[in-house]
């Protein structure tokens, strides 16, 4: 009799959990398995070669992707081209996504599950205007080793599912766009002409760095190259000439010919840089008959050319605190 009381107790304490685990998890005991394994989006595959818009929104924030012969730009940052390989990958993972796990159909506890409130709503228009993708995502979530794992629902749908292969979906720009400055890798500098006057330098890409009249240690001015290589963007706005001259002027040179010059601004509250790329194939630096290129491109007039087609007509805000000419 008292095996039999254990065991019912045991029974009525799973019960217990499982009820718990579909309260606070979204789970639905009631839930149909039909569709598990499905497409998330079944005709997207035919169809997303004719995306032309995309729209990502959250309670504060929007972002407007749109689709200009095959490059994609971000309306509300004057039209800047945004990174193909992150709308790719965008791109990919909604065609690959399908349903794993059906869940709540109850919209009271969507919260739960990162939708409602915090959820980011992403809307995928083709030719025409015509809907491709409309679906809300919640939070990120993690089974074992698979962790591209995404709560989301479509108002298309009874309920919220989880699903595979989603990216993270953000309307903060900076997801959309390589928000590094420059390109240029430390180890192809070969000098730093910085703010009044002073230059750092060094002899060849072996060489120490050196500073005139600086009592800084070679390691440190080239960790400051490298912070400098490593500059980042927080902001972008299409502007062809600014009201004021520069603050500041920085010349950056390699030892394969490319020169980077970069105008430094005091505007809005913050650092803001506007860049120019030439290239000299008489400044390629030799050592005795062989040529050291390190790093270099294989044409650095195209390497030129290509920098001043990102940077033309640009100015980017520093995503440092301080200036860059006080590297």
């Amino acid at each position: 009799m008292a095996e039999k009381w254990t065991n019912i107790l045991g029974f009525l304490t799973l019960l217990a959990v499982l009820a718990l685990t579909w309260v606070f998890f979204g789970e639905d005991p009631s839930a149909p398995t039909v569709g598990r394994g499905e497409a998330f989006f079944p005709s997207l595959a035919s169809e997303i070669n004719g995306a032309e818009k995309i729209t990502i929104e959250d309670a504060d924030r929007q972002l407007t992707l749109t689709n200009k012969d095959g490059q994609w730009h971000i309306g509300e940052k004057d039209g800047y081209k945004a990174d193909p390989a992150r709308i790719g990958t965008l791109l990919r993972g909604l065609v690959n996504s399908k349903r794993r796990d059906p869940k709540t159909a109850d919209k009271s506890k969507f919260a739960k599950l990162g939708l409602g409130d915090k959820q980011v709503t992403l809307r995928i228009m083709g030719m025409g205007k015509k809907i491709l993708v409309d679906v809300q995502l919640g939070k990120r979530a993690a089974i074992g080793s698979d962790r591209s794992l995404s709560y989301a629902y479509k108002p298309s749908d009874a309920r919220a599912w989880l699903v595979t292969s989603l990216p993270e979906v953000s309307p903060n720009f900076l997801s959309w766009v390589d928000s590094r400055i420059s390109p240029i890798a430390a180890q192809r500098i070969r000098s730093l002409a910085l703010a009044e006057g002073k230059v750092m330098s060094r002899a060849s890409p072996t060489a120490p760095w050196v500073m005139e009249g600086s009592d800084q240690t070679p390691r440190e001015l080239s960790t400051q190259v490298t912070d400098f290589s490593n500059l980042s963007f927080s902001d972008v706005k299409a502007l062809s000439n600014p009201l004021k001259g520069p603050a500041a002027t920085i010349e950056m040179q390699t030892f394969d010919g490319l020169s980077v010059i970069m105008a430094e601004y005091a505007m809005d509250d913050g650092h803001w840089v506007q860049l120019q790329a030439r290239y000299d194939e008489n400044d390629i630096f030799q050592e005795g008959n062989a040529v050291v290129l390190p790093g270099a491109p294989a044409d650095g007039a195209a390497e030129a050319a290509r920098l001043n087609t990102r940077w033309s007509g640009w100015f980017f805000k520093l995503a440092t605190v301080g200036s860059a000419a006080g590297s």
